[in-house]
């Protein structure tokens, strides 16, 4: 059962990972994640299942 990350602030789906965290992209830190839609930005990002945004 595939998995999205989720937007803490908006909800949104359209999550990437932020690869202009220097520290993180180097492995120093925890992954940090971008929202392309609202711009939010961290690494506490909420995944849920697919299945369970569908039902």
């Amino acid at each position: 059962m595939p998995a999205v990350k989720v937007c803490p602030k908006c909800g949104s789906e359209n999550v990437k990972v932020d690869h202009t965290n220097a520290k993180a992209a180097a492995g120093f830190g925890a992954a940090s994640y971008l929202c392309l839609d609202c711009g939010f930005t961290g690494s506490l990002f909420p995944e849920i299942s697919k299945e369970s945004k569908d039902a």
